[in-house]
């Protein structure tokens, strides 16, 4: 994991304290306090995390959406930690996004067991970092599964975009979004963003 935000060029990842497989039944609420903690620290525009269906059907995955989205909604809460451990401000950023399956997923990997189907409301054109992706996917010993040496397979993950569903504030899918931050800087000016208590 570290290798891969190396070669993405991003933060190195803070880590929860899980097994592997454990997110889903051991460790609830440790994880979504931990990560209500890193949201209200860092303050970031926006959280990405997998939608319902965790696009490959991991159990982890699937749990950590569950988890994500409580946690996004719990770190603008004053009352969230009402056991007095409450050492950080409230904060609630201004944008969740679910990640969708894009056409760089191999097809074994898709499984929706959700039922529900999210709408497309943005595509982010990754070409011009597709050497990165690759990079950052090849990086990772225990998902071999992923690095095909097809060259097909690894035109799509060079050049085919990233999906994402923008649950909140829902957008409207009148026209898609090409950007996870766009018109932000909009949506606080107008007032749009509040933090919740």
């Amino acid at each position: 994991m570290e290798q891969a935000c190396q070669a993405l060029g991003i933060r190195p990842p803070l880590f929860l304290e899980c097994a592997d497989r454990g997110l889903a039944h051991d460790c609830w609420d440790s994880a979504r306090d931990e990560i209500v903690r890193a949201i209200r620290t860092v303050r970031p525009d926006a959280v990405l995390t997998f939608g319902p269906d965790g696009i490959s059907g991991h159990p982890d995955h699937v749990a950590l959406n569950k988890i994500v989205t409580a946690a996004f909604w719990g770190a603008g809460a004053h009352a969230y930690f009402s056991n007095g451990r409450n050492d950080t401000p409230p904060f609630r950023p201004p944008r969740l996004y679910y990640v969708l399956r894009s056409a760089s997923v191999p097809e074994f990997c898709a499984q929706d067991n959700s039922g529900r189907a999210r709408p497309l409301t943005t595509v982010i054109d990754i070409r011009d970092y597709g050497d990165r992706k690759l990079k950052a996917i090849r990086s990772y010993r225990s998902q071999k599964h992923l690095q095909s040496e097809d060259p097909g397979m690894i035109d799509k993950i060079l050049k085919e975009p990233e999906h994402f569903h923008r649950a909140v504030p829902l957008l409207e899918v009148t026209h898609i979004e090409t950007d996870l931050l766009s018109d932000l800087s909009i949506e606080f000016a107008s007032g749009k963003h509040r933090q919740t208590t």
